[in-house]
């Protein structure tokens, strides 16, 4: 047996639809939204303590056991995905990372230009199957 999501929309997805959204969505339908504080706290990534460092969406830094994991990256703004809050710390400011985990390769989670930044790290890439090189 498969498992299958009822609850999935995106079975509905078409460009026809997307299109349809972005031309007549309602300002009705818009949440109000707010931006959030963002928190230059570069004296923690210097500490040899355990941490999670969110950077946003997806993107989080994480510190354990003396290892740096990446995930994730996406240290600026992507076509059609304008950041809301400004990267909390530039791809220099990361220090040395052990690993880059990438989740999958939607346009949200892999962003070409800032992997290409982190390929001076010497990281270890951990990637979904069948992805091959990354540069």
């Amino acid at each position: 047996m498969r498992y299958s999501n009822h609850l999935d929309s995106s079975k509905a997805l078409s460009l026809v639809n997307v299109i349809k959204w972005q031309l007549f969505k309602s300002r009705h339908f818009r949440q109000e939204t707010s931006s959030l504080l963002v928190m230059n706290q570069k004296d923690k990534l210097s500490s040899k303590k355990d941490f999670i460092c969110w950077l946003g969406h997806a993107s989080f830094l994480i510190q354990i056991d003396k290892k740096r994991i990446l995930l994730d990256p996406v240290l600026g703004d992507i076509p059609f995905y304008k950041r809301l809050i400004p990267s909390p710390y530039s791809h220099q400011e990361l220090g040395e990372i052990d690993y880059i985990f990438i989740s999958h390769t939607h346009y949200d989670h892999f962003d070409k230009p800032s992997i290409q930044k982190l390929l001076d790290k010497n990281a270890t890439f951990i990637t979904p199957f069948r992805h091959g090189v990354l540069s």
